[in-house]
């Protein structure tokens, strides 16, 4: 090669000293894997159960990965239970309730529950919802306008996103239990005569 000509591009090559090598990757082998091709988070990582990180991430303050994975899985049993597949429960934990939340619908409840009896009731009446239209339901309760009434501790949600939604929820009698009662598409965006707004 000429001392003009321009040497290939290979990227950025950085040089690490063996012995601090050693003390990033904890031994030998493990920055000879990493020397050898291997990326890093697949050489730290092996082995190692990937909940453990994501509860790190959450111990740390920094839930995203966690927030993300318990979508992933949030989405998964919610397709489980809206398909009835084999395992699915009688119900289902449709959303969670903030403080904030608790105290605007009177209720001690941290959960709000979908069971199988209303699920399948409404598909049959409401076969254009789907389960993507449920997955919206935490969307719906944190975003959307709450209605009270005109029945005693139940709530109408309203919110457009793409699509105008309707939804209701009841609170028990005790105060301690939350229940989605249904979701529809409400071109009107117009909540029950005599129902009153309180978000």
């Amino acid at each position: 090669m000429d001392r003009g000509s321009s040497p290939p591009s290979w990227g950025t090559l950085v040089l690490v000293p063996l012995r601090s090598r050693l003390s990033l990757f904890a031994s030998l082998a493990r920055a000879l894997d990493v020397m050898s091709g291997r990326s890093v988070d697949e050489v730290v990582n092996r082995g190692v159960n990937p909940l453990y990180h994501l509860r790190r991430l959450g111990d740390a303050g920094s839930g995203h990965a966690l927030v993300a994975e318990n979508a992933k899985v949030q989405n998964h049993n919610l397709e489980n239970f809206f398909f009835n597949r084999p395992g699915a429960p009688d119900r289902f934990a449709i959303a969670s309730l903030t403080d904030a939340d608790r105290e605007l619908l009177r209720t001690s409840a941290k959960t709000v529950w979908l069971s199988r009896t209303s699920l399948d009731e409404h598909i049959a009446k409401h076969p254009e919802v789907g389960v993507a239209d449920y997955a919206k339901v935490p969307d719906l309760l944190r975003d959307g306008e709450v209605w009270a009434g005109p029945q005693e501790r139940r709530f109408v949600l309203l919110k457009i996103d793409g699509k105008p939604y309707r939804a209701a929820l009841k609170i028990d009698a005790s105060g301690t239990e939350a229940w989605f009662l249904s979701l529809i598409y409400n071109e009107k965006q117009k909540p029950p005569k005599g129902a009153v707004r309180i978000r």
